[in-house]
């Protein structure tokens, strides 16, 4: 007689069953957190906010976050890893300078989308901590590329120094464009900060198929 257990009676086991609890909390905290700083502002955003929209207790909050500024990261964080991991398959196999254009351009159109939500909390009224933390981010990923050797090749300088110097200036320039999003469009920055960098025209044109069209 077998004795496997069949399809019908295996049961998820407690610590599945924690685990996708936890995850729930935390996804609830997460959409709270985001849906009040478009509403109220990131400051004026209190634990108590958070812990009513999600309908749970602050004893709670605290089991999964360390404070506001935790809360927040951690979703932009996620949302970051996920941007990234699609930015690598979408042009997987890009070389340089095409690649960084690419990423460039991505990054801008991102912010584009998400410009009310950056604008709180990065623009002049937002998290200065936030905004370092996002840096600090982004520029221990094109140290990775370009250590790998998949982007700046051509670049005698120390690759931290050109990692740091670099994600200072991109998240400056998508800061002063959020805060003036008629002046130019996604591509025109990217084309833009491309040139400056690389001393060359950006290597796909304003009318490629290539290109979102919005």
């Amino acid at each position: 007689m077998n004795s496997s257990p069949t399809k019908s009676t295996i049961q998820p086991s407690p610590a599945n069953r924690f685990e996708r609890r936890k995850q729930r909390t935390r996804d609830q905290l997460k959409a709270a957190v985001m849906a009040l700083i478009l509403e109220k502002g990131y400051e004026e955003v209190s634990i108590q906010d958070i812990t009513d929209r999600a309908d749970l207790g602050r004893g709670t909050f605290y089991v999964h976050f360390q404070d506001k500024e935790d809360l927040v990261w951690s979703t932009l964080n996620e949302e970051f890893n996920q941007l990234f991991e699609e930015i690598n398959t979408r042009h997987l196999g890009e070389k340089s300078p095409r690649y960084e254009f690419l990423v460039w351009l991505t990054m801008f159109e991102y912010a584009g989308d998400h410009a009310d939500l950056f604008r709180i909390l990065v623009g002049s009224q937002g998290s200065a901590r936030l905004q370092q933390r996002i840096e600090d981010y982004l520029a221990e990923l094109m140290l990775q590329g370009i250590e790998a050797g998949e982007c700046f090749p051509q670049f005698q300088t120390p690759p931290l120094v050109l990692a740091r110097t670099l994600t200072g200036g991109v998240v400056s320039a998508i800061m002063w464009w959020l805060e003036h999003p008629d002046s130019y469009t996604a591509y025109q920055m990217a084309s833009h900060i491309f040139t400056l960098i690389f001393r060359q025209p950006p290597p796909i044109s304003a009318d490629s198929p290539l290109l979102r069209r919005d």
